[in-house]
């Protein structure tokens, strides 16, 4: 009889509590196009902007036709581009001058292909174009690369260094280096390959407005860029228009401007901007409203910018559904916990490729419990008979629950 009691007041009150789980979250979206188990769900750069940092507060609950409310489990994908490495093992098998050059020749010991190269000179500061060639007996070497520049620039205000060799994959047992001047202990700390490429899947954004200012007191100059709404960035290119050499400290910094994550300035990477690679920098994933990049000119004039680049890695989640019903995608709630699901210990299981489902338009719940689609302006409120109000409906409700909790504690002393 105890057992019977508890399971009719779970059951009146779980439907309650699980459809008052979606009104915690301030906006929401249907999933269209559901037709199997598993599916894939980008999610829209507009929701950013109203979510935690971390994502946390995304949830998909959906409404069953026999009245039940259920929660899809999902994981949610970063899709970064990846490289793997493999290191080759290697000796220098020999140093000497010829000519006006320095040769460095290194010995793969390792069967396999290779590409790149990364040096290591003690010397302090270098400017040098080196060539490399490749031979499997010594007695005829094949052409590689030639004016590949590799610098290292350190003094107080900067310390930079361009000291890796990248090359299309060869196959030679003997790679060497010619150097324009001797090199203190010439040598390399790795010889690798670059096994394969994850390209992932990224977006990049050129709908954007930026400035470029002077700070004099400072001696920088600043980039900032402005979004139309938050979104995941990753990577930023700032080209620059001197044809000078140069080499500039920089920080890249954020802010979120987000509903949720306020709109002060992180750092997010540092580095320095030079005229001798692309003035590309990669960074962690953030959700930023707006980047700006900071160059430190120290007494230098300061140079000339042209219009960034920037981009992120797409977000998708992979869910599971597992009954028919109305799906939604839930988002825009400060205090919710990040959801845990036995998903995320089979991932073996998850197909590679699962179907895509779609996302409505936006709606918003207003504290009043009315839902709005994006633009719409809540109606003025007007009093409601009896029975439609909310107010008391929730009465209604507490009153049988104080109702069913007497019968239960009078069944159990029975």
């Amino acid at each position: 009889m105890k057992n019977k009691a508890f399971y009719l007041i779970l059951a009146f009150l779980i439907p309650f509590g699980i459809r008052a789980q979606i009104g915690n979250y301030e906006y929401r979206r249907e999933i269209g196009q559901i037709r199997d188990t598993w599916h894939e769900i980008e999610i829209p750069d507009e929701v950013f902007g109203k979510v935690q940092p971390d994502l946390a507060d995304l949830r998909i609950y959906g409404f069953t036709g026999s009245g039940d409310t259920v929660e899809a489990p999902y994981m949610l994908n970063v899709h970064e581009a990846k490289a793997e490495f493999e290191d080759r093992r290697f000796r220098v098998y020999r140093q000497y001058w010829w000519g006006d050059s320095y040769y460095v020749i290194f010995e793969v010991l390792d069967e396999g292909g290779v590409n790149e190269i990364r040096l290591n000179f003690p010397n302090k500061t270098f400017d040098w174009k080196i060539e490399l060639e490749g031979s499997d007996n010594q007695a005829s070497w094949a052409h590689i690369i030639d004016d590949y520049r590799v610098v290292r620039v350190s003094t107080e205000q900067i310390d930079y260094d361009r000291t890796t060799v990248r090359f299309p994959i060869v196959r030679y047992r003997y790679l060497k280096v010619k150097i324009p001047e001797k090199a203190l202990g010439s040598g390399a700390s790795a010889i690798t390959l670059e096994k394969s490429i994850f390209r992932g899947r990224q977006k990049n954004f050129t709908e954007f407005e930026y400035s470029v200012t002077e700070d004099k007191n400072r001696q920088e100059s600043i980039v900032e860029i402005t979004l139309p709404q938050p979104v995941p960035l990753s990577w930023i290119r700032i080209p620059v228009e001197n044809q000078y050499d140069f080499y500039r400290n920089i920080t890249v910094e954020y802010s979120a401007q987000t509903t949720v994550m306020g709109r002060g300035w992180q750092s997010v990477t540092t580095g320095v901007i030079s005229s001798v690679e692309d003035p590309w920098f990669k960074f962690g994933d953030v959700i930023a409203g707006k980047i700006r990049v900071r160059v430190k000119n120290y007494d230098n004039e300061p140079l000339s910018f042209g219009k960034p680049e920037l981009g992120g890695d797409i977000y998708s989640l992979t869910a599971r559904f597992t009954q028919p019903g109305k799906y939604f995608l839930a988002y825009g709630s400060p205090r919710a916990h990040a959801p845990v699901y036995d998903l995320s210990n089979f991932v073996k299981n998850i197909p590679d490729q699962p179907q895509m489902a779609t996302l409505g338009e936006e709606l918003r719940q207003t504290e009043s419990g009315a839902v709005l689609k994006a633009g719409e302006e809540p109606a003025e409120e007007k009093s409601q008979p009896l029975l439609e109000s909310k107010l008391w409906l929730w009465g209604v409700m507490g009153v049988v629950i104080l109702i069913l909790g007497f019968f239960t504690l009078r069944m159990m002393r029975e």
